[in-house]
């Protein structure tokens, strides 16, 4: 068995963090200049980069809102996300309070 990373995790997942969080900063400041107070949609937030991208903005002021799946919706909520969006069967969707 290989050695285990910070909180027992696989040194792979713990190896690809950093690249997520480079990955949603570049998005998220570099590109669309979010400041804090304003609003931003995160498509498929519940997956690695997506859940980074919405981590650092609502840490910066930022209002977070995310499209997810049934299922993570607990996950984003966790984190402080409003799921906004459920995406079913055949990408229909519908708004979430």
């Amino acid at each position: 068995m290989p050695p285990l990373g910070p909180e027992g995790f696989p040194w792979e997942v713990v190896g690809a963090v950093p690249e997520m969080f480079q990955t949603a900063w570049g998005s998220v400041f570099k590109e669309l200049d979010l400041q804090p107070g304003e609003r931003l949609l995160i498509r498929s937030g519940s997956t690695s980069v997506g859940l980074a991208a919405a981590d650092l903005p609502r840490n910066h002021g930022a209002y977070v809102l995310s499209t997810t799946r049934q299922p993570t919706r607990a996950t984003l909520r966790s984190l402080r996300v409003r799921p906004a969006i459920s995406a079913g069967e055949g990408m229909s969707c519908r708004g979430k309070a």
